[in-house]
């Protein structure tokens, strides 16, 4: 299944509304280049989120797939930008608590695609194999010839790890690994994740 990496890029100072239109004409020219369409749910750790403006110049995103993903920014590009942290956050707190990552629900009219970034989108993907398949760290630290320590930082998104030792991990329990890269306008994603069941 492909997963989706996407990280906003700050368009030139124009009127609000000029803006927004810009970005999600970018965002669907990007999901079309993508072969992903509207609706479409077969993107893993990309997730729909809401904008909406509140009191004053406040844009407050939520995930509704995603308890506690909730930022703001002073504008829709800077929410966007916020957004991808806050995703990250909190699905890191779903693997501290040791539960499901929840699945993403198809984006909506009115909704944005959120990814969070790949070596996270791996890392939710090696806890999320290990999860189903009972794989503890101190079993996937055998696997990999590495401390327990070690091997549990494979799954924590707070923790910089090297993409090769996660790949690596992946495959051990039956996962691959796949990035692309693809050239596009605007909020291009950088590169795609997708995993080998």
């Amino acid at each position: 299944m492909p997963l989706g990496t996407s990280k906003p890029c700050r368009l030139p100072a124009s009127p609000e509304s000029d803006r927004t239109e810009i970005g999600r004409s970018l965002l669907n020219a990007t999901l079309k280049d993508l072969g992903i369409e509207k609706g479409d749910s077969n993107v893993r750790y990309a997730y729909p989120c809401q904008i909406n403006r509140h009191e004053g110049d406040e844009f407050v995103v939520s995930f509704p797939d995603v308890e506690g993903a909730n930022t703001s920014g002073s504008d829709r590009v800077e929410a966007l930008e916020m957004a991808a942290d806050a995703l990250s956050a909190a699905l890191g707190m779903y693997v501290d608590l040791h539960l499901a990552i929840p699945v993403p629900s198809a984006v909506l009219d009115g909704q944005e695609a959120v990814a969070v970034d790949p070596v996270t989108a791996a890392k939710l993907e090696l806890y999320t194999a290990m999860r189903d398949q009972g794989v503890t760290e101190r079993a996937l630290a055998k696997r990999l010839g590495l401390s327990d320590t070690t091997a549990g930082r494979l799954t924590d998104p707070d923790h910089r790890s090297h993409i090769g030792l996660v790949s690596k991990a992946l495959r051990s329990v039956g996962r691959g690994l796949v990035i692309e890269g693809r050239a596009g306008p605007g909020r291009v994603p950088s590169s795609v994740l997708g995993s080998k069941a």
